[in-house]
């Protein structure tokens, strides 16, 4: 089993065992594992890179592919990350490996590519304009009027977690502000939605859904990266979850994920779901962890069992709602007040009542090491309310938000 792309801190939540496992990891997340994490290895790969591009494996392949080559024994490439997804495709056709290729792949990491085979299937999509470094600001801007949009989102086609989205309070302010700025390669622009965004999470093995849950968010990610805001999300109804599966399948169906793990944005609103943007992994932020406490799913193992080619050790209902008593559940990041490098002077919590089933929090004296591009929370909370819904969840959500407080001490000689 190679790993492409491991983040050590994913060892201690996989159940490897049983496994050869090898590992390709950047020279950063070396010097991050510990030596009993390093005995769960049977060799490591080491790459010098720089950490500021999110598709930096690519231009490593064959490398990664002539090592690959040189393993003894039925291989199998496994990606868990967004950025390390297309370069294991690759390997994958490069050295005969069974698994998901680069078409799937693709499509799966282009949100313009994925839109249009979703779109082509009869799904509703969110309208969608791709737009490059050579693309006339005027030409986008009159197609977001006709297509109605009051704000406008432009994001790359390939990013993950708001890294690069800008948001602009008219077609107007979008078109004023690349008249004096070239647009960005890659990107593509869509007009705001304004129902609310969901996260459908899940696994399909041998095409059939094994498990979905769906939720509504509390915040968004831009806000969180942007804003230094909280956010959170909530599960959905009975209704929400049926309605989910009809839809995910479809989407599943256009676009020929049929093994995997994923992690599906769409907005909800009156007339049914409308497809964002997909991607064949699980969940990042604080899903994973709800769905262990909450439901016993964890989709990490399961997303590598399935790209090894093992069976599922999912068993009982397909939707979360079915696995637990009536009642909702969510869960809460809360960011650092600054990115950089800190010591944590004192920590402020409410009072948590029982619904609060889960807390992660650091401690006073705790060393913060500069953050990354990536998503990172000081403080993370599952709740769980038996009997309760989405709305009272949320209400528990939104009083914590406010009410957290982490007071830091920038510590410049703390380097990552």
């Amino acid at each position: 089993m190679v790993l492409i792309g491991l983040r050590p801190g994913d060892l201690n939540i996989l159940d490897t065992r049983g496994l050869d496992l090898h590992a390709v990891v950047s020279s950063r997340a070396e010097r991050a594992l510990t030596d009993r994490l390093r005995q769960r290895l049977a060799s490591l790969l080491v790459l010098d890179l720089p950490g500021r591009r999110m598709d930096e494996y690519d231009e490593h392949a064959p490398a990664i592919a002539a090592w690959v080559g040189r393993l003894a024994g039925a291989v199998r490439v496994v990606s868990l990350y967004e950025h390390t997804q297309r370069v294991a495709a690759r390997i994958r056709e490069m050295t005969g490996i069974p698994g998901l290729l680069p078409d799937v792949a693709r499509r799966c990491r282009d949100k313009v590519e994925m839109t249009e085979a979703v779109s082509a299937a009869g799904v509703a999509t969110v309208p969608t304009l791709p737009v490059d470094a050579g693309a006339a600001v005027t030409d986008a801007s009159s197609w977001l009027h006709k297509e109605g949009a009051n704000r406008v989102i432009l994001k790359p086609r390939a990013g993950a977690a708001s890294g690069g989205v800008m948001q602009f309070a008219s077609p107007r302010e979008f078109e004023r502000f690349f008249i004096d700025h070239r647009l960005p390669p890659d990107y593509e622009v869509q007009p705001f939605i304004e129902d609310p965004a969901c996260h459908i999470d899940g696994l399909v093995r041998n095409d059939k859904l094994r498990f979905l849950s769906v939720s509504r968010y509390v915040g968004t990610t831009l806000r969180y990266q942007r804003d230094r805001k909280p956010m959170g999300s909530v599960t959905l109804d009975r209704h929400a979850h049926e309605e989910a599966r009809v839809f995910t399948t479809a989407v599943l169906d256009a676009l020929d994920i049929r093994d995997s793990v994923f992690h599906l944005e769409a907005f909800g609103g009156s007339e049914g779901f409308r497809f964002l943007e997909i991607g064949a992994r699980f969940g990042g932020i604080n899903i994973q962890p709800h769905l262990r406490r909450v439901y016993g799913i964890d989709l990490v193992t399961e997303a590598l069992r399935a790209q090894a080619l093992l069976p599922s050790v999912v068993n009982g209902p397909t939707l979360a709602c079915d696995r637990i008593a009536p009642g909702s559940s969510g869960w809460l990041i809360v960011p650092r007040p600054s990115p950089a490098a800190s010591r944590v002077r004192a920590v402020h919590l409410p009072h948590l009542p029982p619904a609060v089933i889960e807390v992660v929090r650091p401690q006073v004296g705790d060393e913060l090491r500069a953050q990354g591009a990536e998503l990172d929370a000081v403080v993370r909370m599952v709740l769980s309310v038996p009997g309760g819904n989405d709305a009272e969840v949320e209400a528990l959500i939104t009083s914590f938000a406010d009410a957290v407080a982490v007071n830091l001490e920038t510590r410049q000689e703390i380097v990552s």
